[in-house]
């Protein structure tokens, strides 16, 4: 037999591309179920994510269809690489009402964790932690919490974390080397987290990510949250730089200790912030915190430029 990888490139080109192995979870009584029972190969449809994610590889595609999924155990990507999982029905405000992944009530766990899988996709799910107020603090989305993690894509998706004291996103785990989220984008997510009658933590919580791109996102604050973003530079000894760019930020209840991005002790030229909008936030400095005027372009609170001197 001769191999597709013996051919001239010219004639492997005219052949097509080779699709990713895919599986399917769907719903035992959701309304296309017979037809995905008709056309998804043998093996490659499940009735929860557990099931898919268990038997899944490198390089597969893990498909949600429309529902509300209560796991009982955190989606573990493992080691495996180059996967990805979205919704079936996802694109501008898709997320917020087809396919939620929703551990309230469920298990006291987080939705999902990325240890050392590289290069993972996570795209238009609705995802809720276990969200009571004296649980333990559960994250929506954990990266590179116990190994080195490259190029996760977190896109596309809302963060439903109503009365939750974990963050919406953790990237990076706190204590130093070893535990770099490298590469992440952030993208598109809609952040939203309320209710809560206590300081929480970070929406977005930035520990050690070099080179992340956090880029066209909407944070809404309700109630006492604290920190939107939170930035914090643990590996000072190298350059590493990060981007966090046209995103906009809403203090909905104007409560006065609320801030948008807080970098900590962020080194200059480490770290990039421009073209951010602000709304409600009790001055420049709840926008942007703790920051050298080397690291930022232009920003905006209220439709008013921050001055560079905040």
């Amino acid at each position: 037999m001769i191999k597709r990888y013996n051919l001239h490139p010219t004639v492997r080109s005219g052949l097509g591309q080779i699709p990713r192995e895919t599986l399917h979870v769907c719903k035992a009584n959701a309304k296309n179920v017979e037809y995905l029972y008709d056309n998804v190969p043998r093996g490659h449809l499940f009735h929860t994510i557990l099931k898919a994610m268990a038997v899944s590889e490198s390089y597969f595609d893990i498909i949600v269809w429309p529902g509300t999924w209560v796991e009982d155990a955190t989606i573990d990507f493992g080691t495996k690489e180059s996967m990805r999982m979205y919704a079936a029905d996802f694109g501008p405000g898709h997320a917020k009402k087809n396919t939620h992944i929703r551990q309230y009530n469920g298990s006291n766990v987080p939705v999902v964790t990325v240890n050392g899988a590289h290069n993972i996709e996570i795209a238009g799910f609705r995802l809720s932690p276990y969200d009571l107020d004296s649980e333990t603090k559960n994250d929506s989305i954990a990266v590179a919490q116990t190994i080195w993690t490259h190029g996760v894509y977190i896109h596309d998706n809302y963060f439903s974390n109503y009365k939750n004291n974990g963050q919406c996103i953790l990237l990076g785990a706190a204590g130093g080397a070893g535990t770099e989220a490298t590469d992440a984008v952030v993208e598109n997510n809609d952040f939203n987290r309320g209710g809560g009658s206590v300081a929480l933590q970070a929406q977005l919580q930035m520990h050690d990510c070099p080179r992340a791109h956090i880029l066209h996102n909407k944070f809404d604050d309700i109630g006492v949250h604290g920190l939107s973003i939170h930035y914090t530079e643990l590996q000072t000894t190298h350059y590493r730089s990060a981007w966090i760019c046209d995103n906009y930020f809403v203090n909905s209840d104007g409560n006065a200790g609320n801030v948008g991005i807080d970098v900590g002790a962020t080194e200059p030229g480490r770290l990039v912030i421009i073209g951010n909008h602000f709304v409600n936030y009790a001055s420049e400095v709840a926008c942007i915190s703790d920051i050298d005027a080397d690291l930022w372009g232009l920003n905006y609170r209220n439709i008013v430029a921050i001055s560079s001197t905040a």
